[in-house]
């Protein structure tokens, strides 16, 4: 059994709450980890409505008012937190395979992320893309509007599901 099922696994689906939490994590401090996107929501969310917490690093000279600013974590502690919320937001940009995508849904969390990189391929019908900017928070409003058939999509392959991937590849 791979060591990720310790930690992150599916939690128990009881609805959405008054409030919608929302939440991010981020292990690099890089620009293209997606804070332009995490500046704007901070700054244009409606946090009547929202949580919003944010686990991880960001570059300097960036601070938020309204997000929840966490240090990282622990993986027991981290895979907790995941499934205390709603929704995984990403801004990652030009990653192939992002580790905290594949975490958040390992916990059964939606996605919402940014149209780049694998990310469309990991999260496939468990979240919604935007393109740019303007479409983060209609985006969000439809996953929650959706949000039932979104968290019956959240999924990662397992290793046979990759496996049986590479051979149906190669045989073709």
């Amino acid at each position: 059994m791979p060591q990720i099922t310790l930690f992150f696994f599916k939690k128990k689906y009881s609805g959405l709450g008054d409030k919608i939490n929302l939440i991010t994590t981020c292990w690099s401090p890089g620009k293209l980890k997606g804070i332009e996107f995490y500046m704007y929501l901070d700054q244009n969310l409606d946090f009547t409505k929202y949580n919003y917490t944010y686990i991880g690093a960001i570059p300097k000279g960036y601070s938020f008012k309204n997000i929840k600013k966490y240090d990282p974590m622990w993986k027991k502690e981290l895979g907790e937190n995941l499934r205390n919320h709603d929704i995984f937001i990403s801004g990652v940009q030009k990653d192939c395979a992002s580790n905290c995508i594949s975490e958040a849904l390992t916990c059964g969390l939606p996605v919402l992320y940014y149209n780049d990189g694998g990310s469309p391929e990991i999260v496939k019908e468990g979240g919604m893309g935007f393109n740019n900017i303007e479409e983060i928070i209609p985006n969000l409003e439809s996953l929650v509007k959706n949000y039932d058939s979104y968290i019956k999509n959240t999924r990662v392959p397992t290793i046979e599901d990759i496996s049986q991937e590479y051979i149906n590849f190669f045989s073709s």
